[in-house]
């Protein structure tokens, strides 16, 4: 959920639904992550309760059980008990130097391009892939991206930046950047990412011992338990898992490729298929609800300010759900009984 004012400097909540889409009867298709938005709500308080209660409301509208949630997103929601995971990482960066100076870094070659045409130039010269990104504050997402563009054109960066301290009279430039400084933020940006291990790999596995991984187990079980509901069964998962792994390689790294195997085996592992599920459900970004405000501002503009609430979020609807509009339109009975001369 995410709210922005309208035309009329009204406060309009953003519901964006995330599912995983499995066709279960078809072994060749992949599985899917779907965003969908639902609904504008005109609202007149934004406190936790009252959005809340919205939300809630809504949900029993839609037809849908709030108990089969399994994650919420805010975009900079300080008065909801979770926080999104964008400022969770942006604390948590905000208290190493080490995140401080690496991300620093990386600002400081976007503002030493983009500060200059010139400059800029050099660069889309010797990167024609990926653009050099500015990051946000709140947005850990476009760190990725700014941290991307780098890292898959490494080479072609520093050949611009070497070009820059050849040609250019500029002397904050000229200053032994390639020898001293350039260096030193390599030996620290490796120091920094050798630790880590950001890539999920499910491979991992294998070499892991089977008290550590029923350890896990149990802790996702008492994640997912709900009263006397939870979602998977901390012995039964660490079974299928162990006898997963062996149908696994230690390189496999993506989720999806994951859910990919669990479609063939006829349903031997319901505890790991809920598990993956789940994960891939748990938004991490509100970008969908960025995408439905680009449209409010395009629909309800100042020569339609008087729009209704139901024609606004019906008309959002068409537009980011474009496709399924063609296929009620060409594929259904009722498009056939009703659009008999639709051309």
């Amino acid at each position: 959920m995410d709210t922005t004012p309208d035309i009329n400097h009204c406060e309009q909540l953003s519901i964006i639904i995330r599912i995983v889409q499995i066709d279960f009867e078809n072994e060749s298709s992949c599985s899917e992550i779907k965003e969908y938005f639902m609904d504008f709500v005109n609202v007149s308080s934004t406190t936790g309760m009252d959005l809340s209660n919205i939300l809630i409301d809504k949900f029993k509208e839609y037809g849908l059980n709030i108990h089969n949630i399994r994650g919420q997103a805010y975009d900079n929601g300080a008065n909801m008990a979770a926080h999104s995971l964008n400022l969770c990482l942006k604390d948590a960066g905000g208290n190493s130097s080490m995140a401080q100076l690496f991300f620093g870094m990386i600002e400081r070659i976007y503002v030493l391009f983009s500060a200059s045409i010139n400059r800029w130039e050099i660069l889309k010269k010797h990167c024609n892939k990926l653009s050099i990104k500015k990051w946000t504050e709140t947005r850990w997402n476009s760190r990725v991206n700014a941290v991307k563009a780098i890292r898959f054109q490494l080479n072609e960066v520093i050949e611009a930046l070497e070009e820059i301290s050849d040609t250019t009279n500029d002397l904050k430039i000229k200053k032994n950047y390639r020898e001293n400084g350039y260096g030193l933020a390599k030996v620290k940006a490796e120091e920094i990412i050798s630790p880590m291990g950001i890539e999920i790999k499910i491979g991992k596995l294998k070499s892991m011992g089977e008290e550590e991984l029923f350890k896990h187990c149990q802790d996702l079980q008492i994640t997912l338990t709900d009263g006397e509901s939870s979602d998977i069964d901390a012995t039964d998962l660490c079974s299928e898992l162990i006898i997963f792994r062996t149908m696994v390689n230690e390189n496999t790294t993506a989720i999806i490729q994951a859910l990919r195997i669990l479609k063939t085996s006829c349903g031997s592992f319901p505890n790991i298929n809920i598990a993956l599920r789940i994960l891939l459900t748990i938004p991490v970004a509100s970008a969908g609800a960025e995408r439905a405000f680009s449209k409010l501002k395009i629909i309800k503009n100042y020569l339609r300010s008087t729009i209704s609430q139901d024609r606004l979020s019906g008309s959002n609807i068409f537009q980011l759900e474009i496709q399924y509009l063609y296929w009620v339109l060409y594929s259904t009975e009722w498009a056939k009984n009703n659009f008999q001369n639709f051309d």
